[in-house]
């Protein structure tokens, strides 16, 4: 047996809820005010009353649901979405979907930040740049789902001629499963276009972001 329900209601806390009454509503009957506030206040007094009893005997809270109004052709989604949210080992991922769109998996990355690191990295190791610039609708953060990634890749001045064509640069990232455009540029082309509105340099150096910058020492000597 649970304790015994007692409403303290009394005719005191009528006659304070009638003095507190705003001004605005004088126009509803008097009576009319009283009820409805007293059943507001016996609904708060059984609500807390519940819930201190489902505390007291260990009892599981059913928790309210709230009601989201959604277009026909958005229930299936929805239905999807509550089905994973179900799973435990897929909640977490979703929820951290939903809270960053850039978290979603890139081929075969985790994300967008995992494909441009590999990126980075490979391009890094196999031709040494002084920079590499990510720009285009992915550094801007409008990208689709099949837009790719593109790469500026600024080399030292002095290497063989074919270490500037497109598929020398896009070598080390064959077959890695991502869609990328790498761009080649020496470093004396990148001084004189940087400045020039109408190339693709001037673009990447003046709307995209620095990925990588290798050490002062190489770029004093590449540019001396």
């Amino acid at each position: 047996m649970g304790r015994e329900l007692r409403p303290h209601l009394m005719s005191t806390d009528i006659a304070e809820t009638s003095g507190k009454l705003s001004a605005e509503r004088a126009q509803v009957p008097l009576k009319t005010q009283i009820e409805r506030e007293t059943t507001k206040r016996l609904e708060g007094y059984y609500r807390t009353y519940y819930i201190d009893e489902c505390m007291y005997y260990g009892i599981a809270m059913s928790l309210s649901v709230q009601s989201v109004r959604a277009k026909p052709e958005h229930r299936e989604i929805l239905q999807k979405v509550a089905a994973l949210l179900r799973q435990d080992e897929t909640a977490a991922e979703l929820r951290r979907f939903l809270d960053d769109p850039h978290a979603r998996p890139v081929g075969p990355f985790r994300n967008e930040e995992a494909a441009l690191a590999f990126l980075r990295d490979r391009l890094v190791a196999d031709l040494r740049p002084l920079s590499i610039r990510f720009f285009g609708s992915r550094a801007r953060g409008q990208a689709r789902p099949d837009s790719d990634f593109d790469l500026l890749v600024v080399l030292p001045d002095g290497l063989p001629e074919e270490s500037y064509s497109h598929s020398a640069v896009a070598a080390p990232v064959i077959a890695c499963g991502l869609a990328c455009d790498i761009v080649p540029c020496s470093w004396s082309q990148f001084m004189v276009d940087k400045d020039n509105s109408t190339t693709l340099v001037h673009a990447a150096a003046t709307k995209g972001r620095e990925i990588y910058r290798a050490r002062a020492e190489r770029w004093i000597s590449s540019t001396a």
